[in-house]
């Protein structure tokens, strides 16, 4: 069949992106029975979104979305669904960034992987049938910009740029999704930089407000940052700091069940080559809130507001603890 004889409909139209893939996944070329079982968890996964379009939109529709595999990846795009590209983003997290998904990895034998998410939303070129394979696929700007910045994105975590996030609002999604702004990202092979945010799904009525925060500060910083965590009804949390390939940990040994929220001052010792976000796990979920500081000519930072030791909060110094705050009594 010649090139003239392939009819090809495609229209740009406004879509939602999802990319993903793993990391350490190089780490498996040599391996040819890890490859076939990372490949089998993989279709399992592909298999699971491709079922739930199908039961959800009917056939028909489903045969617009995009599901697209790519070894260690994968490239989905949902026309005009903001909605479903953040419950299939979120369903990759569950896949392989949570204990069950850690736990469902080793019983394929292998070593647990973390997935990298991204969720965009723009005009995409949307073909209803590729002349390779007769299955939808889609190109474009879009799914370029989120393709470069997976890359960038924090292993275990899902990220949403501001397209998603107002893709998100204007169908009322705040509810069910919190989203955490992280600041300006550079996109790989030098593409620009896009506003990201980290997104957390909401249990129920109940948030997860954690475990995990995100905040970006200034490449190579070396400064004091605070980071104000907020106890709630629940039991004392442990709190975990991370840093680049720094560390640290605030076990609930360590604070007073007299005080409601705990401000942590705590050293960054930044490079020009550190993915510049301190990110703060916290066991059980808590409120996390981080001050905002203002950096002087020589790097220095200090709270924009003074930082007063208030009633009901506990100060808390990383550096003066000796760094690693570890349990000593129970």
């Amino acid at each position: 069949m010649s090139g003239e004889d392939i009819e090809i409909e495609s229209r740009l139209q406004p879509a939602a992106v999802v990319c993903a893939d793993v990391e350490r996944y190089s780490s498996l070329v040599d391996q040819h029975e890890s490859l076939l079982k990372f490949d089998h968890l993989m279709g399992n996964l592909g298999r699971s979104i491709r079922d739930d379009l199908r039961a959800t939109l009917g056939e028909d529709a489903a045969r617009r979305y995009v599901v697209k595999p790519a070894g260690d990846g994968v490239l989905l795009v949902y026309p005009g669904d903001i909605r479903k590209a953040l419950e299939h983003a979120w369903r990759i997290h569950n896949h392989f960034n949570t204990r069950a998904g850690r736990d469902r990895q080793r019983e394929y034998g292998l070593w647990p992987f973390q997935a990298r998410i991204v969720v965009h939303y723009g005009d995409v070129e949307l073909i209803e049938k590729s002349p390779f394979n007769e299955a939808p696929d889609a190109f474009g700007k879009t799914i370029v910009t989120c393709s470069r910045l997976e890359p960038a994105t924090v292993p275990g975590m899902v990220w949403a740029t501001k397209a998603a996030v107002d893709a998100a609002m204007a169908e009322r999604l705040g509810e069910p999704y919190k989203f955490e702004q992280i600041g300006m990202v550079d996109l790989a092979k030098n593409a620009g930089k896009e506003l990201a945010y980290n997104l957390v799904k909401i249990d129920g009525k109940n948030a997860h407000v954690g475990p995990l925060s995100v905040k970006r500060y200034p490449k190579g910083v070396q400064a004091n940052v605070y980071v104000l965590v907020r106890r709630g009804a629940g039991k004392i949390p442990s709190v975990h700091l991370a840093w680049g390939g720094s560390q640290c940990v605030i076990h609930r040994s360590e604070l007073s069940p007299d005080f409601v929220a705990y401000r942590i001052k705590h050293k960054l010792l930044g490079s020009d080559t550190d993915l510049p976000l301190l990110m703060v796990h916290t066991d059980p979920p808590c409120e996390v809130e981080f001050p905002e500081l203002q950096f002087s000519p020589d790097g220095r930072a200090t709270l924009k507001e003074a930082a007063p030791l208030l009633a009901g909060i506990q100060e808390i110094d990383t550096e003066a603890d000796r760094w690693y705050l570890l349990p000593n009594r129970y």
